[in-house]
């Protein structure tokens, strides 16, 4: 008996140590920052107040903070993951993850279950309908041309690849599609739809990341290329083509949207490409009004570092102005989601002046005003199908 009194006291001794160290290692350790894997903020260590302490706010922070922050939590992490892709995928064949859905090559985004609400849809789509049409006047006013461009999101683009149990979201899309077409009908709005270029079975995996959101640098061009000739159908514009520059893929491991929540420890990967022109073209740079290298790539500082996204432009900034100075060449104005990023590091070869506006993270000025004050003869708007009919954010008006 004494001796199993005493072997209780040692693990009990032992368990406190270990909850004690853990403790202050994850006070000693740098506390908050941002968690790469997961794409988000880390909670901060609470300041005690009374307040706080009285209502149990307090507490519940401190329990974010200590889980946020818990020593060797990106391990843990990490292991559970792992645990979770052999359970799930190889035993269980359920092939979610951590809100991914693992194929054998494509990752893509789960979708809860939805049930669709057609006199939703079609308001939605009638509010942006007017929105774009406020905007089509505006450019016109002073002799400017709008596009609306659509371009398909990584689960429109793999749509078919869903299994049958899964929700690939198909007829929200063709509901908001069909919805927001018929709300634009005589409105003197111009579209151009990637849809059926992006969707193609024979190049969707080139013109689309297999971990990531966002199309590829290829799929890029080719909006950028569909955008180009809608404008040379009024005025002659140089068109970057396919002779005047090549696409290289980068040694790093791309790390996107995908394989970030699940870890990047799947087996399925993707490269990220750089497009250059073969006879660069001087330019300035600024973001936010401020002076920056004139590069329209984040470069990696090494062959061995994961590259996100934001390779593109830097990722998404509130105001970026590109300025060729040939100023016999037409302005333009993109502005969107992150999907503008790898158009602009193509569609400023173009221009004498590209300025970029992300209104999710733009707010001196509204939409209007800002076309009001530099007058672009081009204006352009990036969304995806996932935000196709939102008039949050990019989908606004001129207010």
């Amino acid at each position: 008996m004494k001796g199993k009194r005493i072997s209780e006291i040692m693990f009990i001794a032992f368990a406190g140590l270990f909850i004690a160290a853990v403790v202050i290692i994850t006070l000693a350790t740098p506390q908050g920052g941002f968690s790469y894997f997961e794409n988000r903020s880390l909670q901060n260590m609470p300041e005690m107040e009374k307040d706080s302490l009285l209502d149990g706010s307090y507490f519940t922070t401190m329990e974010k903070f200590l889980t946020d922050n818990g020593a060797g939590r990106t391990t843990l992490l990490k292991l559970k993951t792992a645990y979770k892709l052999f359970i799930n995928i190889k035993l269980l064949n359920c092939p979610v993850v951590n809100d991914v859905v693992v194929l054998p090559d494509v990752l893509l985004p789960f979708n809860p279950y939805e049930t669709i609400n057609m006199e939703t849809i079609e308001s939605q789509s009638q509010s942006m309908a007017e929105n774009l049409s406020e905007i089509t006047d505006l450019t016109e006013s002073y002799g400017g041309k709008f596009m609306y461009v659509t371009v398909p999101c990584q689960y429109v683009s793999y749509e078919s690849r869903y299994p049958w149990y899964l929700n690939s979201r198909r007829e929200y899309t063709e509901a908001s599609r069909e919805a927001l077409y018929n709300a634009l009908e005589g409105s003197g709005v111009t579209v151009v739809d990637m849809y059926d270029t992006l969707t193609d079975a024979e190049i969707r995996n080139t013109v689309n990341s297999t971990v990531d959101n966002h199309y590829s640098i290829y799929g890029a061009y080719l909006t950028y290329l569909a955008v180009m000739e809608k404008i040379n159908e009024t005025e002659r514009v140089h068109i970057l083509t396919e002779d005047e520059f090549t696409i290289t893929p980068l040694p790093n491991h791309y790390v996107g949207s995908r394989s970030r929540k699940l870890f990047d420890i799947s087996d399925v990967y993707d490269t990220i490409d750089i497009l250059t022109p073969k006879v660069e073209i001087p330019f300035s740079r600024y973001d936010n009004g401020k002076q920056v290298a004139p590069t329209v790539y984040s470069m990696p500082s090494n062959q061995y570092e994961g590259v996100l996204y934001s390779l593109y432009m830097g990722g998404d900034i509130g105001e970026t102005v590109i300025d060729t100075g040939r100023e016999e060449l037409p302005k333009i104005l993109i502005y969107g989601d992150s999907f503008t990023n790898a158009f602009e590091s193509i569609a400023y070869y173009s221009f004498g002046e590209m300025r970029s506006l992300d209104f999710r993270h733009y707010t001196e000025m509204t939409l209007g005003q800002y076309i009001e004050m530099y007058k672009p003869d081009y204006v352009v708007c990036i969304r995806d199908y996932e935000q196709l009919i939102s008039t949050s954010a990019n989908g606004c008006g001129i207010d």
